[in-house]
């Protein structure tokens, strides 16, 4: 179960957050108690972004990914560069 937001702070430039949780439903019964870690049958994950679009074809975006296991600077981050041909 999740969500998916966005906040637009100008036509060009926009924020986005998306909180997710994960569980499983079925299989063996240690996957679903280890199926995101030892002991973890769930987790709850999240996901920011930045996004600028410099034109119709090209934006750039920046991504955080953690979990509840991990910190902010913990997770991982990227940045991409998109350009549609």
């Amino acid at each position: 179960m999740g969500a998916y937001t966005k906040y637009a702070i100008t036509d060009k430039l926009w924020l986005n957050y998306n909180p997710m949780w994960l569980t499983t439903i079925s299989g063996s019964k240690s996957y679903v108690e280890n199926a995101y870690g030892q002991g973890m049958g769930s987790i709850f994950t999240n996901e920011f972004a930045v996004s600028y679009q410099f034109t119709p074809r090209f934006n750039v975006r920046y991504f955080a990914n953690w979990t509840q296991e991990q910190s902010y600077f913990d997770g991982d981050q990227r940045v991409e560069f998109n350009y549609q041909f």
